[in-house]
């Protein structure tokens, strides 16, 4: 029996927005409606990708029969992290309640929310409570503990008191859900901590991507040569490293700079293309400053991120060793998987287990006895374990990340949840 099903994502790309790598919400949303049921997207109408308004006001865009996008208008903000955020997830949640009770909506069978934001969470949990709705939460930061994590921890009991109403309605959002999703088991079990939910069901949904198809050439359009030759990326050359992901403050770069200058003074031959935008990337340039090997492209879309990584032995993944990032298994990780590429990361906990348990990379964090640049060394001079590892990784992709195992298990404990 066919549902109607509605999805509450921000802060990802939507079937609107061009040139972006599908998400959550657009991989969901697309595999609910190809099974035959009806879905509605509720979404800010501020991208936070692009930082541009795509309406100024309430929008209802129809992409076709069966697909349908509310676009709720809010604030906007310049940075990833700071106040004007905070205020747009604020004004964000007043203006989904404005508009859920302005307008009449056929009401759903069943809801996916995602959280954070903690606001729009609740006011949407709480408009569907009181319609005997289920809901399910999809779990993607630790809010709000997150916010507690940059500041000393003598002021952080402080900190809680004044981010109270925060605890308060994060906790409730997920005390009303039926179920729970999440990128990683960590993950799950932060939540049972934090909301004393412990015997609901949950489904572990990897925030994974399609992989490139077998024989896949793209190298063979000219937009693509053209690309490699601005940027001068030799797709002959194979000694290279990448970084795909958004310059922001969870990453450190530091390592990677001490890393290279052992490698350059020992005369090892390689490279490092790092890639995105962000807030922190006019530091990283300059601290990058001093090489001539490293190369900054920009943002890139999906196509040339699956070259990128074709062309590279590995993705450098430089998180900083917060909790946040110790129980999640990232997207940037998967993304690797699933091109065939190991992993070089700075990271404890769940991806030092996928590390160590399959063989696909390094974890080089303090007291792991594997240190960048070592790790960048072995992958250079042992092309065998190179190889190996980047079989692994794809085998890895398949066995646990598949898109189509990912989002068909997804659909099915959503549709299970509704009745």
């Amino acid at each position: 029996m066919h549902k109607n099903i509605w999805i509450l994502q921000t802060g990802e790309p939507l079937q609107i927005d061009d040139g972006f790598r599908p998400m959550r919400c657009i991989n969901l949303s697309s595999e609910l409606v190809k099974q035959g049921h009806k879905v509605t997207i509720w979404s800010s109408a501020f991208s936070h990708q692009t930082k541009m308004h795509r309406s100024k006001s309430f929008k209802v865009i129809e992409i076709n029969k069966n697909l349908s996008i509310n676009l709720i208008p809010s604030y906007g903000y310049k940075k990833n992290i700071g106040i004007a955020r905070l205020f747009d997830h604020l004004l964000l949640a007043w203006n989904l309640r404005k508009a859920l009770n302005k307008n009449s909506f056929s009401i759903p069978d069943i809801a996916f929310i995602g959280y954070p934001p903690i606001e729009t969470a609740f006011v949407l949990g709480r408009w569907l409570e009181k319609r005997n709705v289920p809901y399910i939460v999809d779990l993607k930061d630790q809010w709000p503990h997150l916010f507690l994590e940059i500041f000393p921890t003598v002021l952080q009991p402080f900190l809680r008191i004044i981010l109270f109403p925060y605890f308060l309605l994060g906790k409730k959002s997920l005390n009303m859900a039926k179920g729970f999703t999440s990128m990683s088991e960590g993950y799950i079990n932060w939540m049972k901590k934090f909301s004393g939910e412990s015997d609901k069901p949950f489904f572990i949904a990897p925030l994974t991507t399609r992989p490139l198809l077998p024989n896949q050439d793209i190298i063979s359009t000219h937009q693509e040569i053209d690309w490699l030759s601005i940027h001068q990326i030799d797709p002959k050359f194979d000694n290279r490293f990448c970084f795909v992901g958004t310059f922001m403050s969870v990453f450190d770069f530091i390592p990677l700079r001490d890393a290279m200058r052992e490698l350059n003074s020992l005369g090892y031959k390689y490279e490092v293309v790092l890639c995105g935008e962000g807030g922190y990337l006019p530091g990283v340039k300059k601290m990058m400053s001093e090489f001539d090997n490293v190369i900054f492209t920009g943002w890139i879309n999906e196509l040339q991120v699956k070259l990128i990584y074709k062309l590279s032995k590995a993705s450098i993944i430089p998180y900083k060793n917060i909790e946040n990032y110790k129980i999640n298994i990232p997207n940037k990780v998967v993304d690797a998987f699933a091109n065939g590429r190991p992993i070089i990361a700075t990271l404890e906990g769940q991806i030092d287990k996928l590390c160590k348990e399959y063989n696909v990379g390094f974890s080089c964090f303090p007291g792991s006895n594997m240190s960048l640049s070592m790790a960048m060394i072995e992958l250079l001079k042992n092309h065998t374990l190179c190889s190996q590892m980047q079989e692994n990784a794809r085998y890895l992709y398949d066995k646990r990340f598949s898109y189509e195992q990912v989002y068909s298990g997804l659909s099915e404990f959503i549709i299970n949840k509704s009745s």
